[in-house]
């Protein structure tokens, strides 16, 4: 417990992705009826089975999106600078579904990865399972939220 393989992809130019490796195993995916703040959504609670996989240890940063928006074009152009909340170690924000999946393409093409073998989005329920972390509560941390925990406005809970 508190170690896990870790996996880094160069990107070029200083800037590194690190990868940690996820387990496979199973959990309750979803959220229980009468869950407080439960939306309709997500349910039925069910069992589901993960195989293991490897995932972001950090959000995707602006530092990372320039240099991959400065690969060569798969199928679209790319904005390198979209984001509203400006700084290099910050997460990518302001980018819709089709410029992410152009940034995987771009990315997989780099490193000679073909389709289905490299970079990819984790699943709804891979990312759940790596939210939950083996915690049966609402948020990995706990049953509650605030803004102790949590970047958010606390005046609006």
């Amino acid at each position: 417990q508190g170690e896990c393989e870790v996996y880094t992809e160069d990107l070029g130019n200083g800037v590194r992705l690190e990868m940690v490796k996820v387990p496979g195993g199973r959990f309750r995916m979803g959220a229980p009826n009468g869950e407080s703040g439960r939306d309709s959504d997500e349910g039925p609670l069910r069992e589901v089975t993960i195989r293991g996989y490897l995932m972001g240890k950090y959000e995707v940063t602006q530092r990372m999106w320039r240099e991959v928006a400065g690969y060569p074009k798969v199928g679209k152009e790319l904005n390198p600078d979209p984001s509203r909340f400006k700084g290099e170690d910050r997460p990518i924000e302001n980018v819709s579904w089709e410029e992410v999946k152009e940034f995987i393409a771009r990315l997989n093409s780099r490193l000679g990865l073909r389709e289905g073998e490299g970079y990819r989005l984790p699943s709804e329920a891979e990312w759940e399972y790596a939210a939950r972390a083996g915690t049966t509560t609402p948020f990995g941390f706990g049953e509650t939220i605030d803004a102790e925990i949590v970047n958010y406005d606390g005046n609006y809970p």
